[in-house]
């Protein structure tokens, strides 16, 4: 049996402030905004460049490793602070293909510093825009999980540990402001591997990749080759994982109604495992 890394108690409580909202008193004043670079300076490693609060540049929960005896970083930790500071979110107009990052709603909700939310940018109508949730922990990855790398992103750049894999069952809708924090932006190929999972079409693998926790395959997906997870099995350790994005796209997804005023989820089929 694989163990997945990080536990999936440590990922639940990293988005408490998404799963459990906090409502402030009357006597509570909002300090920040919901896209200040002050919050995105204290979640899970988005420090403003330049930013000389130590406790802002702290390693996402996802990389929960202990240093050696002689304090060196491991290479795994260096590596995801390199991609990190390279991926700096770049605030402008949202557009199609766009990897955006959204800060917690309220990081008194929970008892440690929240991770915030990625999501891939499909359409828009008016100023409410379509896409896809993204997650981090490419360990839970399932076969219509579209796992990120160099390739897919413009510029050929190293992907940042936010930006582990796109969730192309779950999709998110919300409103968005003028301006978002772009981390990066995939290129021609990934959007269109990302139609091709949202839409049930698994493509290729060879040899037929079974069931496997923890471990990718790659696929070629509409004409694009591309690395996935593996499909889901009955018992799959996953599942709780599975459980919890398609709950925290939810929350993320702000309300849509029909003409007869009842409230409809997002725009979101459910994925067939």
């Amino acid at each position: 049996m694989n163990l997945l890394h990080p536990p999936i108690d440590s990922i639940t409580r990293g988005y408490a402030a998404w799963l459990t909202p906090h409502v402030p008193s009357s006597e509570e004043t909002p300090e920040r905004e919901s896209f200040g670079s002050e919050i995105l300076g204290a979640a899970a490693g988005f420090a403003p460049v330049g930013d000389s609060d130590a406790e802002a540049a702290d390693i996402p929960a996802s990389l929960e490793v202990s240093t050696t005896d002689d304090a060196s970083l491991p290479a795994m930790v260096a590596d995801a602070i390199e991609r990190q500071v390279a991926a700096q979110p770049l605030l402008r107009a949202p557009q199609p293909g766009d990897l955006i990052v959204l800060s917690p709603p309220d990081e008194h909700a929970a008892e440690e510093p929240g991770h915030p939310v990625a999501m891939v940018l499909e359409d828009r109508t008016g100023s409410r825009w379509h896409g896809w949730l993204v997650g981090a922990h490419v360990d839970y990855a399932g076969d219509r999980d579209l796992v990120l790398e160099a390739s897919l992103i413009e510029g050929g750049k190293d992907p940042a540990p936010i930006a582990g894999m796109v969730m192309c069952w779950d999709s998110v809708s919300l409103d968005l402001p003028a301006e978002v924090r772009v981390v990066h932006r995939l290129n021609s190929h990934a959007m269109q591997a990302i139609a091709a999972l949202a839409r049930g079409d698994l493509g290729t693998d060879a040899p037929l990749a079974p069931p496997a926790p923890g471990r990718m395959c790659i696929r070629e997906i509409d004409e694009v080759q591309v690395m996935t997870g593996t499909p889901y099995r009955r018992d799959d350790p996953r599942t709780p994982y599975l459980r919890l994005a398609r709950e925290l796209a939810r929350r993320v997804s702000e309300p849509e109604y029909d003409d007869q005023g009842q409230v409809r989820g997002p725009r979101r089929d459910e994925p067939s495992r």
